[in-house]
């Protein structure tokens, strides 16, 4: 069995990204991802619901056309660091 290992850089960005607020309703806030980063909304079965590429330090995504339920965020960098996070949609 292969694990993948986190650096000290990886676990610092995962405990900086703040995803807020969760569960959400509509608007969703993401602070402190990495600028030029993408994000996406992941069904709990690995379907991608939806992308956004080019995120900034503070993103502001309209999650209200999305059915409730659970999902993943997934934010992902050029440098091929992917935080994930279970998000809950009312």
């Amino acid at each position: 069995m292969v694990e993948k290992t986190n650096s000290i850089n990886d676990n610092f960005l995962n405990q900086s990204i703040k995803i807020f607020p969760n569960p959400v309703n509509a608007t969703l806030h993401l602070e402190g991802i990495p600028n030029h980063s993408f994000v996406r909304l992941v069904s709990v079965h690995g379907a991608i619901i939806q992308e956004w590429e080019d995120a900034s330090t503070n993103t502001v995504l309209d999650v209200s056309s999305v059915p409730a339920g659970m999902y993943w965020i997934t934010v992902g960098s050029n440098e091929s660091i992917e935080i994930n996070r279970k998000l809950i949609i009312e």
